[in-house]
């Protein structure tokens, strides 16, 4: 997994995880979370699919997740 490796190699969290829902063909749907980074002066987003380490990963950091207001999620939670 390319969160845990760049956790791993001193990257940090460093704001809300962003949450979208992405459809396919109107019936199947796939959770992305956004991860923005940090290590040094560096930044960057990681996009991640919804899988159990980042299940608990979120809850056991408490970390804050954004549900864009435009991006209609009917069965997000």
């Amino acid at each position: 997994d390319n969160l845990t490796t760049a956790l791993s190699a001193d990257w940090e969290i460093v704001s809300d995880i962003v949450v979208k829902l992405h459809w396919y063909a109107g019936s199947r749907s796939v959770k992305l979370y956004h991860f923005t980074l940090r290590r040094g002066q560096e930044t960057m987003v990681m996009p991640v699919l919804d899988n159990p380490f980042v299940k608990r990963l979120i809850k056991k950091r408490g970390l804050n997740l954004i549900l864009p207001e435009d991006d209609p999620q009917p069965g997000l939670n």
